[in-house]
């Protein structure tokens, strides 16, 4: 069983169901959730920013969808993990991929909800610890202004036990005022975890991406007017999937940090099957 984090405490999203969250600088990632009848599809970016003693390393063949079981999905965005600077360093290595593979482990009924909770609580414990050895440098992962503190956003996708389909977002953030509400919080990091509802439009965890499925800006009517020439070149049949990918590639434009080519993940009551595998060779069991 997971340890309740020290001074853990649930945070009221300040963002509500609004998700458009802004990229993390060295980390950005752009995730598309569109819920439609029947079906859930999650379509994400391929770049990878890494930093080495030589510089800044980039490539374009990173699988940020991954397949739990055979039926959920999981996707991030944000400080994905820690890697020990030494054997001795007290702060225990993790990445939240293992870490959601774990949770779904560890949920016995493999409930969608309670893989999403057992994450968050998992993680969130990490990011204690962390700011408990180092917190400055916890505070630089972040920029409470244009972030509003958060460090780690989760997307789990699937079907509930009743069979219905449904998306949760769990946000992993840093709020100074948590001590306020939770006197015997060791730490000012705590999670949200909200259900995502259904709407017409697709949501994105990336803002220039949410702002081009928008349509509301001048740059997103270009775009919406690049892809209408595009379109006709595509079946009817194929063109909304193929607008989520355009509307990926086109935030490449304006955010280095995001590169085609994406990856599309179907998902169902009953299973997951990929759309579209450009850099993910197999789910994780």
């Amino acid at each position: 069983m997971l340890a309740k984090p020290p001074g853990w405490l649930v945070i009221k999203a300040v963002l509500a169901f609004a998700l458009t969250l802004l990229a993390v600088p060295s980390n950005a990632t752009s995730i598309i959730i569109a819920l439609e009848n029947g079906r859930i599809i999650l379509l994400a970016d391929s770049r990878a920013s890494e930093l080495n003693p030589l510089g800044r390393t980039i490539r374009d063949d990173k699988c940020k969808i991954v397949i739990l079981g055979e039926r959920f999905a999981f996707a991030e965005t944000g400080r994905e993990g820690y890697t020990r600077t030494t054997p001795t360093d007290s702060v225990p290595g993790w990445h939240g991929t293992s870490e959601a593979l774990k949770a779904y482990n560890n949920v016995f009924d493999h409930d969608l909800h309670a893989v999403a909770l057992s994450w968050g609580i998992q993680v969130t414990n990490y990011f204690q610890v962390f700011f408990l050895a180092d917190p400055q440098r916890v505070r630089s992962l972040t920029n409470q202004e244009t972030l509003n503190g958060t460090l780690l956003v989760g997307i789990f996708a699937g079907a509930d036990r009743s069979g219905l389909l449904k998306v949760y977002k769990v946000r992993i953030a840093l709020d100074d005022s948590l001590h306020l509400r939770e006197p015997a919080a060791q730490t000012p990091i705590g999670y949200a975890i909200d259900e995502i509802p259904p709407r017409d439009e697709p949501y994105s965890t990336e803002a220039v991406t949410q702002e081009l499925l928008d349509g509301k800006t001048q740059r997103a009517r270009d775009v919406a007017n690049a892809w209408a020439k595009k379109s006709r070149h595509f079946p009817k049949s194929d063109r909304k999937l193929r607008r989520l990918e355009f509307l990926i590639e086109q935030t490449s434009n304006y955010d280095e940090e995001v590169h085609g080519p994406a990856n599309t993940l179907q998902l169902t009551r009953d299973s997951a099957t990929w759309l579209q595998n450009n850099t993910c060779q197999g789910s994780i069991e």
